[in-house]
């Protein structure tokens, strides 16, 4: 810790490094910003929906605390009905009148109370059991041992970016670097073609053949 807080010191506070090598009370942190692989998720499930016939699909989102109201806003354009399990339920039901899309909002106060569906959009780490549906959207590797949790977005790497990763390092937690710390915003328009669940990669083609299933 000492070489390392040398090295850093007047540069950066921010250690892209594997979990467990930052001790708690450090001076420095480790780099944890997940916002890249948020949108990805998001233009995964887009892109889902644009190879998808999007009237007869059935979304649920979590959203506890509406920080993804945008995200049930544009849903709402493309699918004729999303379910909400949100804490903040007189916002979402005074928002939802407003909204510009084809569709409808129907609110609940629990996860538990979600209808079957296809998709549940879980963006948060799932830390309890949810109800029936063909596959769980996470951006958080769960808490719990579910198949249907998928939470990480493979996104191509661009070749100019290849070189600068070192070796050993996770690929995509470097991705969520450049784009948190460095501001390569390009990388937000990349669309994943692999995802990874507790039980491994699974193809976009995959997964539609689970969602186009009786």
């Amino acid at each position: 810790m000492k070489k390392l807080c040398r090295i850093c010191d007047g540069i950066s506070d921010t250690v892209l490094c594997p979990e467990g090598i930052i001790p708690e009370n450090a001076p420095l942190m480790r780099f944890c910003d997940n916002t890249l692989q948020l949108i990805l998720m998001e233009r995964f499930l887009f892109s889902l929906l644009s190879d998808f016939p999007s009237e007869n699909v059935r979304i649920c989102l979590c959203d506890p605390f509406a920080r993804f109201y945008e995200l049930a806003e544009r849903l709402s354009e493309h699918c004729p009905g999303i379910t909400v399990a949100t804490r903040m339920y007189h916002f979402y039901n005074k928002r939802a009148d407003s909204l510009s899309g084809k569709g409808r909002l129907i609110i609940t106060e629990s996860p538990s109370c979600l209808p079957e569906c296809d998709i549940i959009i879980h963006p948060e780490p799932v830390s309890t059991a949810l109800p029936e549906c063909r596959i769980i959207l996470s951006a958080y590797e769960p808490l719990i041992d579910d198949k249907r949790i998928i939470y990480r977005y493979n996104a191509d790497i661009p070749d100019r970016y290849k070189a600068l990763i070192p070796a050993g390092t996770d690929e995509q937690y470097f991705l969520c670097a450049l784009y948190s710390l460095e501001r390569r915003k390009e990388l937000a328009e990349i669309v994943p073609s692999t995802v990874k669940t507790k039980q491994g990669a699974l193809s976009r083609e995959y997964i539609l053949n689970i969602l186009s299933e009786g």
